[in-house]
């Protein structure tokens, strides 16, 4: 469970540094993946958030099957061992940012960070 959970928090975490790296010019996402959503020239397409929703999209769905696996498996974990589970709740919350914003990284209210889900 907690391998199912740290890959879908490395993925929701690549997500968010989209717009920090996009404004630097950078990306750190697969070509593959890219150009199968048809990002073939990077010139001023990287802060385009309707061209990005789609890639997210997929990497968000992605993130979201891991914590689905991760789920399956809780029944087999000691419960001492829940808490190393807790930041599944970052990764819920933060999922759920992105589907109702549409997939838009770029938007103000995906890029918050909730306070309250820090303690």
């Amino acid at each position: 469970a907690a391998g199912h959970l740290g890959k879908a928090l490395g993925l929701v975490n690549s997500i968010r540094s989209i717009p920090h790296l996009a404004a630097e010019r950078k990306i750190l996402l697969p070509l593959d993946l890219l150009k199968l959503h048809n990002f073939t020239e990077f010139g001023g397409q990287l802060e385009d958030s309707s061209k990005w929703a789609t890639v997210i999209r997929d990497i968000a769905d992605h993130a979201d099957r891991h914590v689905s696996e991760a789920r399956k498996l809780t029944k087999t974990i000691l419960k001492q061992a829940y808490p190393a589970l807790l930041f599944a709740v970052v990764v819920d919350h933060h999922l759920a940012l992105l589907r109702r914003y549409n997939y838009d990284v770029f938007n103000a209210e995906t890029r918050r960070t909730s306070l309250s889900l820090v303690f």
